[in-house]
């Protein structure tokens, strides 16, 4: 299941030389699409704002046999989820959703065939942090069991895929890009502004004060800061993170087996076409948030989908059936014998999809992914 690593090294080199300026790809030749591809979530509900359970179907729309398994829960870190993974396996009752059906952990993550472990960075953790950085319990209780000092996302997320490659051997990791958190809006007073939500009152994301574009690409990851830092969802943070996970495994990054799920640039170049007039959304991208991390159901969601959907798939996204995330009711009817949670707090008030948001989105997507260094789906010239 190896991607075109030449081609990607093409795109790569050009970018990294251009010091992670993103551009558009000025054309070439295309990598073929997989037909089929079996990836294994671990991360928490913003992944999970990607809709698991639609992905089959979305898949199966543009001809792809789409198979997905997912372990997250509210608001895991990376470290957490590790950890989280060593006591399922001393204990191994922890039931997990996939395509297949819900089953225990250790023998979905075991015996299924999966082809790539998609991890999701998310908090304040950052890409290193020791044990001395963290609380007793930490130090005491989850070092022990991990063996390891380090919590951050590189040691973490290398952690992870080495537990994977021992039972899949030659799978890839893809990291899911995570999105800026906004900040809450206050009002002259500096009292927080609340929101009504299913869940009740909420503080209010600062929509029209959060400038997305100089956020992403201007702020810089910066490890001191703690639980109140917003420096891990920037595009400064990728690249970091990436370059941290080729040298871990760079091997598979030669191979091409080692990429990126650029969602938060994608959010990026579509905030610049809405500026610029070229999209035909009224809003800028922090009216896709529901609040100050989640997205509202509909396009947001398909967004992030049909993203995950171009670089698991190395296809463009313009096939998929866009009407799946339409549907505001389809979002809470996952019951039954595999249902999958899903917070309708987080869905906010729906945003309808249309014809020509679908093909404006679609062809953002394509632009991102196939110009983008860590992507893997560049397009070769000639």
């Amino acid at each position: 299941m190896a991607r075109n690593a030449g081609v990607r090294q093409v795109v790569t080199l050009g970018a990294l030389v251009a010091a992670f300026a993103w551009a558009e790809p000025a054309g070439g030749v295309e990598p073929p699409a997989r037909p089929k591809m079996s990836a294994f979530y671990v991360g928490n509900w913003l992944l999970d704002n990607s809709m698991p359970p639609f992905h089959d179907e979305l898949g199966q729309s543009a001809g792809r046999e789409w198979s997905v398994g997912v372990r997250s829960d509210l608001g895991l870190m990376l470290y957490m989820d590790l950890y989280s993974f060593a006591k399922d396996w001393a204990y191994g009752d922890t039931d997990v959703w996939t395509t297949a059906g819900r089953g225990k952990l250790k023998k979905v993550f075991e015996e299924r065939p999966w082809d790539a472990l998609v991890v999701q960075p998310s908090g304040w953790i950052g890409l290193h942090r020791g044990g001395e950085q963290m609380g007793p319990w930490y130090r005491e209780q989850m070092s022990d069991d991990l063996k390891t000092d380090d919590f951050g996302d590189v040691a973490s997320a290398s952690a992870l895929f080495r537990f994977f490659l021992e039972r899949h051997p030659g799978g890839e990791l893809i990291v899911f890009e995570g999105l800026p958190e906004l900040e809450t809006e206050t009002g002259p007073d500096g009292a927080l502004v609340m929101q009504d939500t299913a869940a009740g009152p909420e503080p209010a994301p600062d929509r029209e004060g959060f400038d997305y574009v100089r956020h992403w690409e201007t702020v810089r990851y910066d490890p001191a800061q703690g639980e109140g830092g917003r420096t891990s969802g920037t595009r400064d943070y990728t690249r970091q993170l990436m370059e941290g996970l080729k040298a871990c495994f760079p091997e598979k990054w030669n191979d091409g087996n080692l990429c990126c799920i650029p969602v938060g640039e994608v959010y990026n170049v579509i905030e610049k076409r809405i500026r610029a007039g070229k999209f035909p959304a009224p809003d800028g991208v922090t009216s896709f948030y529901s609040d100050t991390v989640h997205q509202r159901t509909g396009l947001p969601r398909y967004v992030i989908a049909a993203t995950m959907y171009a670089v698991l798939f190395q296809d463009r996204p313009h096939a998929l059936d866009w009407s799946l995330y339409n549907d505001s009711d389809a979002y809470g009817q996952l019951g039954g014998p595999n249902w999958f949670y899903a917070h309708v707090p987080d869905f906010g008030e729906h945003l309808p999809i249309t014809a020509e948001l679908a093909e404006a989105a679609n062809d953002v997507i394509w632009d991102v992914v196939t110009g983008h260094p860590y992507a893997g789906v560049g397009t070769a010239s000639e």
